[in-house]
């Protein structure tokens, strides 16, 4: 489902997968958004098209969706 919302209080475009093992945050908009994103936590995924790719780091944020935070 695709849905607006925030992150770490910043307007954002949401997509919600139940089904995800993980979620995903581009790694520029996590850094606009003042996320602290530790680099040296890596891992590779699949599932998104036909070839696997590797995360840039871990982060935690925090998410706004109809004004609750979840």
């Amino acid at each position: 489902a695709k849905t607006g919302g925030k992150i770490n209080n910043k307007k954002a475009n949401l997509v919600l997968d139940s089904g995800a093992e993980r979620s995903i945050l581009d790694a520029i908009f996590a850094r606009k958004v003042g996320c602290y994103v530790d680099d040296s936590q890596q891992q590779e995924c699949a599932g998104i098209g036909e070839g696997v790719y590797v995360t840039k780091g871990r982060t935690k944020i925090k998410v706004t969706l109809v004004g609750s935070l979840v």
